[in-house]
């Protein structure tokens, strides 16, 4: 039987990097504190990519799947900014808000109180388009 983990990972891993490739393109790094992040060359010639620096944060707690995968729930954050965050309700709330502005803060809100069936094949294939489409537009 699978765990909830195993059941939600492949979709977490394609949510987070569309996420983090997303705080690249809008703000060249983290979304809070807005230090830029640079592609990197390892040692073997190799690119470590810039998004791969960043960690995906929800707004709304991964515990809500009505919400867990929703692109208004999601922010690319250094660990530091993360942790503070996490760390500081008010703080992430006023970052929250600010960064949706109040109609779209309460739509999500909405959306995550809504009743009914979560269907993970759906979004699912939605996040595999939404990828596809975020980094071909990187290219």
């Amino acid at each position: 039987m699978r765990t909830k983990k195993n059941k939600y990972k492949k979709l977490d891993d394609i949510y987070s990097e569309i996420i983090r490739r997303r705080a690249i393109e809008r703000k060249g790094g983290c979304e809070y504190c807005e230090s830029q992040k640079y592609d990197r060359t390892r040692e073997d010639g190799t690119t470590f990519p810039a998004w791969m620096t960043l960690q995906c944060s929800h707004g709304i707690g991964r515990g809500n799947i009505k919400v867990r995968f929703d692109m208004s729930n999601g922010w690319g954050l250094c660990g530091g900014c993360h942790m503070k965050l996490e760390h500081n309700p008010i703080l992430h709330d006023e970052f929250i808000l600010r960064e949706l502005g109040q109609e779209d803060y309460d739509l999500l809100q909405a959306r995550a109180s809504a009743r009914g069936k979560t269907d993970l094949e759906l979004i699912y294939l939605f996040l595999k388009e939404t990828l596809k489409e975020v980094v071909n537009d990187n290219i």
